[in-house]
């Protein structure tokens, strides 16, 4: 083959006349920022104003044709369509902001409409939450996740005869947000009120919670929850009105629970003495505490060796992490797999700190809800993405010529890339060795990292050590093919 001699000579403008196309989904748009820096090539990037909400999923609300008449002469819309107005507030959920910009009114003509109509916030909370709360969720304690919520409401948590479930938020804001949406078929909203929170979950649940848990002086928790699920109970009571202390000078830790109903904090300590943990210390007063000392570190491996890293309070799992190395690992994986799941793309060496990969989940789902809203409120999607960041993945289809994917090759592949374009970069090289007819081409021309371009490293004392054997060990397997199944 004459071609292999001709490069020899360092003709390579012939590698030019061979055109390479790749379709790559899941990177970030980092990565993608990196791959159109090669600019001998040809892209079409998937655009941003179709990220995370598509026309087909997307509830449009549009004001219905004005029908009959006005409630006054100087009303602009008809009672038909101030009827819909008031139905998007309180069954659909719509802020009084976003329906202003779908109706084109200003926001205070939007309130003075809800107010005609006797449309109070707390209408609205209670109207949009009967829609979507799961009533049966406290039927029966029968998961880790119902048994744990059932705690932190124990620890700080009542109810009234209006259907409401009020819980002090403070430092739990996160936690709350989450427990609003596993308790509806949506998100349920909630009330503030100073430290309170306060959630309709109508008289059903109400009535469910009052019959698991008894009145403050007489607890039927041990009942109620079976002994398996002891563990996420006691780790909800400890979120909710606990604290886990840690003293890594001194080797010492600490569990304490407190609270003000005697009755559940007898039961706690027969579930702790149940589950075979004898250093327990109580103290009498207005705030009851059960305190483990000796024991700790043995019951918080039992409390933390199922749990799910957003159903936490996450100054305890934090400080329980010091003692506990795998509980970093839980919330790695979760952090990555939920961030995935709102389609971003996360470096895991951010996740290595708890504290870290929290902060980043909680801004990368802020932009995607306030993109998502922003949408939903009539925002051009092309205006909408300005809020999102580079994480979110991408689409893209590249289309370069021989010669200068032999150069993209040789520094993406090398092990000093990125690692997501050089995960990209062997993805494509893989792509081409799964096809007997291509496979020799990454030979004779030499596709693969500048160190097996050149025979030698270029980076020499900048390149970890064994990295020259390894990058050639990996690109020579290549030649002998790939699995065609295998992505």
């Amino acid at each position: 083959m004459h071609l292999p001699r001709i490069l020899g000579y360092g003709h390579e403008s012939i590698l030019e006349h061979a055109v390479f196309t790749f379709a790559i989904e899941g990177c970030s748009r980092v990565c993608t920022h990196q791959l159109v820096r090669h600019r001998i090539a040809s892209y079409t990037q998937q655009s941003q104003r179709y990220q995370f909400v598509s026309t087909a999923n997307l509830k449009e609300y549009k004001l219905p044709n004005p029908l009959g008449r006005k409630r006054h002469q100087g009303c602009k819309l008809t009672v038909n369509q101030e009827k819909e107005i008031v139905r998007w507030y309180l069954e659909e959920g719509l802020s009084e902001w976003q329906i202003a910009r779908i109706a084109d009114l200003h926001p205070e003509e939007v309130l003075s409409i809800l107010r005609e109509y006797g449309a109070s916030p707390e209408k609205a909370h209670r109207t949009y939450n009967s829609r979507v709360v799961k009533e049966e969720f406290f039927e029966s304690i029968d998961s880790p996740e119902k048994a744990y919520i059932l705690g932190l409401i124990a620890a700080r948590g009542s109810v009234d005869s209006g259907g409401f479930l009020i819980i002090r938020a403070d430092g739990l804001e996160e936690l709350l947000e989450e427990i609003s949406e596993r308790l509806g078929r949506e998100r349920l909203k909630s009330e503030r009120y100073g430290v309170y929170t306060r959630i309709w979950v109508g008289e059903k649940v109400i009535s469910d919670l009052r019959k698991l848990l008894g009145n403050g002086n007489s607890s039927r928790v041990t009942e109620s929850v079976s002994k398996e699920l002891w563990p996420h109970f006691l780790r909800g009571y400890l979120d909710g009105a606990g604290r886990v202390l840690v003293d890594l000078e001194k080797g010492e830790v600490e569990v304490v629970l407190e609270g003000s109903k005697k009755g559940i904090l007898e039961d706690i300590r027969f579930m702790l003495s149940s589950l075979g943990f004898s250093d327990i210390e109580v103290e009498d007063g207005k705030v009851w505490r059960v305190r483990i000392r000796r024991e700790a570190r043995e019951l918080l491996g039992i409390i933390y060796r199922d749990f799910d890293p957003f159903l936490v309070n996450r100054s305890n799992v934090i400080s329980a992490s010091a003692v506990l190395p795998e509980i970093v690992r839980v919330i790695k994986e979760g952090v990555m797999s939920r961030l995935q799941d709102y389609e971003f793309v996360v470096p895991e060496s951010i996740l290595d700190d708890p504290s870290l990969a929290y902060k980043w989940y909680d801004v990368m789902k802020a932009a995607r809800e306030l993109y998502i809203e922003s949408v939903k409120a009539g925002v051009p999607k092309e205006d909408s993405r300005f809020i999102l960041p580079q994480a979110v993945k991408s689409k893209i289809v590249v289309t370069m010529n021989l010669r200068e994917l032999k150069h993209f090759f040789g520094l993406r592949l090398c092990e000093r890339a990125q690692w997501e374009i050089r995960e990209v970069a062997w993805k494509m090289l893989e792509e081409i060795a799964k096809r007997d007819e291509l496979r020799p081409i990454i030979k004779w021309a030499k596709l693969g990292p500048r160190c097996i371009q050149l025979g030698y490293c270029p980076e020499r004392e900048l390149m970890p050590p064994g990295c020259f054997m390894r990058t050639k060990r990996k690109w020579e397997s290549l030649l002998q093919g790939v699995d065609k199944n295998s992505t």
